[in-house]
């Protein structure tokens, strides 16, 4: 989920809390 496209950077913040979760 690191490679997300610039186009999407709404959504960057949205894949960062979904890793964040993944990790915990």
């Amino acid at each position: 989920m690191t490679m997300v496209p610039q186009e999407n950077k709404s959504m960057s913040k949205v894949y960062q809390s979904v890793e964040a979760n993944c990790r915990k």
